[in-house]
């Protein structure tokens, strides 16, 4: 499933086509219904794919068919959250994740998912719990860089530069193409006037998501429910002199 995440977005729509194809065969394999909702959700947050505009929508509806082929299991709670979670549905998204951990509360991917979610709503302290409590139990396995990603995420809107630097070039070096992480040294570069990482990042992240940053500065997608957080990453893109002219 995390291999999605990882994969170039202009191979998901091909990608989700042979996972449809697999579902037809049997309804029932929880694996096949996770990474068709976060193929989606990959697609909603590179802001590419052929179907951009009802990439969230689908997701959802992927988690909804997961929750109809395997209803009450930490699976469909899962699907269900990490829709949500990409359809601005955060608070929700937490309870689906919470109750994905009732039913299996040592699975570190569920853990990871709650964090990221945790995260964007600016619950630090929720965020170093629950990744501390992953990383323990799964310290090398394919979501860790999202944990990196979630600790990078609270440090950014505490303003915690020293602890963002640590984190978000962890989180990068496991998932380079990841564009949120590659905005938020952006904005930090632009705060801190270093020019030269802003440079390296704006171009990475153009090199394969050119359409993310101004999706943000047009309104077009948010990534975190509070204005205040919002407009912190948003004022941290314009002093890059990006959204300008």
């Amino acid at each position: 499933i995390q291999a999605s995440a990882t994969a170039d977005p202009r191979q998901l729509d091909e990608a989700i086509e042979m996972v449809r194809r697999a579902l037809a065969l049997n309804r029932i394999c929880a694996v096949v219904h996770e990474f068709l909702v976060l193929a989606y959700t990959v697609q909603t947050l590179y802001s590419s794919g052929n179907d951009l505009i009802g990439a969230a929508d689908r997701a959802l509806e992927c988690a909804e068919a997961a929750w109809s082929a395997l209803p009450n299991t930490e699976t469909a709670y899962r699907c269900l959250g990490q829709a949500r979670h990409y359809n601005g549905d955060h608070e929700q998204a937490v309870r689906d994740f919470q109750r994905a951990l009732e039913i299996n509360p040592n699975n570190a991917n569920t853990l990871i998912l709650l964090a990221d979610c945790e995260a964007v709503l600016g619950n630090a302290q929720a965020v170093q719990e629950h990744t501390a409590l992953a990383l323990r139990l799964s310290p090398k396995g394919p979501s860790v860089q999202l944990a990196h990603n979630s600790l990078a995420i609270a440090a950014f809107l505490d303003r915690d530069h020293a602890a963002f630097v640590k984190w978000v070039q962890k989180s990068i070096q496991g998932l380079p193409t990841a564009p949120l992480r590659r905005a938020m040294m952006v904005a930090y570069a632009a705060e801190v006037g270093d020019e030269a990482l802003l440079r390296t990042n704006l171009d990475k992240l153009n090199s394969f998501a050119p359409d993310f940053i101004p999706s943000l500065l047009q309104g077009e997608k948010r990534i975190f429910p509070k204005d205040e957080h919002m407009n912190m990453l948003l004022d941290g893109l314009r002093k890059a002199g990006l959204g300008e002219g």
